[in-house]
């Protein structure tokens, strides 16, 4: 059989909205620098729809349309390596051509044709240097006579490799299909659809008030500028597949408390410290997707300040939103430093995932949740982590502040669990911690990367074993180191993990598994952040409607740690008449 394909017509697709211009420029990884100058080539062929052909003047549209759409969320693919350093993404747009084979698709199929088979590309795999660094992305759609179609696709490996690909041709089909599937990067999918808040307060400068008039009109010009660098903040996320980074902007708003700053963090309010905050936490699922940065400069009638900060859980975490922090402040300081983001890490060693059959819900508990803090400082702290290594079957002789305390609350936990009627001696209690991903890679990534990267440690306990505080310490601090380097590698296959997701949803839901779920902000450079008067007397967080989850928190003076504990109520008022946890805390 001599094979005839014809071409109908060629033209070149653009992203179907234009690049941003600080996108315009993307560096080579010094991988693709030295990745060969060849096309990755794929051809894949689908067989003629029952019942009737595939029409020849609507098909093309709607795969042309999806194409577009798609090269807006892998916009280097339109452009151009400049240089063999970076890709210039000037949107040209992709090389797309139309055939017509002149042949019955099964034939060609069962006895295929090696070198044939190139005619379903629109260039050959192989072509000059030039053409690889300037055609990044070509696609040819082959119509057979039968009904049948071939899609052959050539990717330059110089800037990705086989993975890449396919996970562009799944984007591409889902846009073809209309479907909302999300191939967003796996920890920003499984991230709650929340706000991570936090509330800085600022005393009064000596001597002066904070000007209202000067101070505000700083803090908005350098917000502007660190959004330039941060600028996904001020997009959009669309479809629960990408942000639209269309510069909306983020909800900006200054407020003025009748208050002495000093007696609202004497004795803080739960429930009141959300006053502080541009929207509720815990809102709805579209805000936390439309806005995904919202800010509040509260003014203290003594001269004091306030600021409280919304992020979206869905595209950062902990990590990132304390970098923002210090990023603005360090342009409010006029300061050169560079603290600038890195942002698509997270994407590009965990690929995007089929999350079908699981939902990343943070349900909001319809018991009635109350808030406690409980403020260990240096002297109770060396208590407790004495108590945990002086046993002779300790074999924790070094339990750092957080195990000491994650333990210590874990241990009431399952006591008050335990305390309760008709308590089910089969339930397993489980303390999940949340741990940063970032230098837990090998090689360790930036503490600057931008995204969800972050996992969980498992501790599972039984209620009639590990009795002994010193074992729960153990079996955290196991649970804590095996986030390694193999773990991530673990981690990247995505299968195992997600799945791992959905048993434990599924026992919880059957009432077999009762976590207890702390995160832990020790570590985060909170009481750095410095706009220009000075560091914050008081860092915190706020009231969180979630059954069991903890957040630790520093101390000013990075000796202690404050607990925030989120319980229902009949139960914290069980853990808060616990005398050996109010002798510590």
């Amino acid at each position: 059989m001599v094979l005839n394909v014809e071409i109908v017509s060629k033209h070149m697709i653009k992203p179907s909205s234009p690049t941003p211009h600080h996108l315009k420029k993307l560096k080579l990884s010094f991988l693709d620098q030295i990745a060969p100058p060849v096309y990755v080539p794929i051809i894949l062929f689908y067989p003629p729809q029952l019942g009737s052909k595939i029409d020849p003047t609507q098909k093309p549209k709607s795969l042309k349309q999806a194409l577009s759409e798609t090269l807006t969320q892998f916009y280097p693919l339109s452009g151009r390596i400049k240089d063999d350093f970076f890709i210039d993404c000037d949107d040209t747009g992709v090389k797309y051509v139309e055939a017509q084979v002149h042949a019955q698709l099964s034939e060609v199929i069962a006895e295929p044709s090696m070198e044939e088979l190139k005619q379903f590309l629109p260039v050959e795999p192989y072509s000059s240097i030039e053409t690889v660094k300037e055609t990044l992305l070509a696609i040819q759609i082959n119509f057979f006579d039968c009904g049948g179609m071939a899609i052959g696709v050539n990717m330059s490996h110089k800037i990705a490799d086989g993975s890449s690909l396919i996970n562009f041709m799944n984007a591409w089909a889902s846009k073809s299909c209309g479907d909302s599937k999300n191939l967003s990067p796996d920890f920003d999918q499984i991230a709650p659809p929340v706000y991570v808040p936090i509330i800085l307060f600022y005393p009064p400068q000596l001597g002066s008030k904070i000007d209202p008039t000067q101070k505000p009109k700083s803090l908005k010009q350098a917000l502007s500028e660190t959004l330039t660098q941060f600028y996904p903040l001020s997009g959009r996320i669309k479809d629960d597949f990408f942000i639209d980074c269309d510069d909306t902007g983020v909800k900006y708003v200054e407020a003025q408390v009748h208050a002495q700053l000093s007696e609202v963090i004497a004795e803080p309010s739960m429930e009141e410290l959300k006053q502080f905050l541009p929207v509720e936490p815990y809102s709805s699922i579209e805000t936390v997707k439309e806005t995904l940065l919202a800010i509040q400069i509260n003014f203290f009638d003594c001269g004091g300040m306030a600021i409280g900060v919304n992020m979206s859980h869905k595209i950062a975490d902990g990590s990132s939103l304390i970098n923002f922090m210090n990023a603005w402040a360090s342009k409010s300081c006029g300061d050169s430093k560079n603290l600038s983001p890195d942002f698509g890490i997270d994407s590009s060693p965990f690929p995007p995932r089929d999350l079908s059959g699981f939902e990343p819900n943070a349900v909001i508990s319809k018991e009635k949740i109350v808030t406690r803090r409980f403020v260990f400082d240096k002297s109770k702290l060396e208590t407790l982590k004495k108590s945990a290594c002086s046993a002779a079957e300790s074999t924790v002789k070094d339990p750092t502040r957080v195990e000491a305390v994650s333990a210590f609350i874990w241990s009431h936990f399952m006591e008050v669990a335990n305390a309760k009627a008709q308590m089910d001696s089969k339930k397993l209690f489980a303390a999940v911690h949340a741990v940063n991903l970032r230098p837990k890679m090998h090689p360790p990534i930036s503490k600057h990367a931008f995204g969800n990267l972050w996992s969980f440690a498992l501790a599972v306990s039984k209620p009639e074993e590990d009795k002994d505080y010193h074992d729960l310490v153990f079996k955290l601090r196991n649970a804590i180191r095996k986030i390694n380097g193999d773990y991530v590698k673990k981690l990247q296959d995505g299968e195992e993990y997600l799945n791992y997701l959905k048993r434990s949803k599924e026992q919880f839901s059957r009432g077999d598994l009762e976590f207890c779920n702390f995160s832990s902000w020790c570590r985060f450079p909170v009481y750095e952040v410095d706009y220009g008067w000075g560091k914050p007397v008081w860092v915190c967080t706020t009231a969180m409607p979630f059954k069991n989850v903890v957040i630790l928190m520093s101390t000013r003076d990075g000796d202690g740690i404050e607990a925030w504990v989120n319980m229902v109520e009949d139960n914290m008022a069980m853990l808060e008449h616990d005398h050996k946890l109010l002798s510590l805390a």
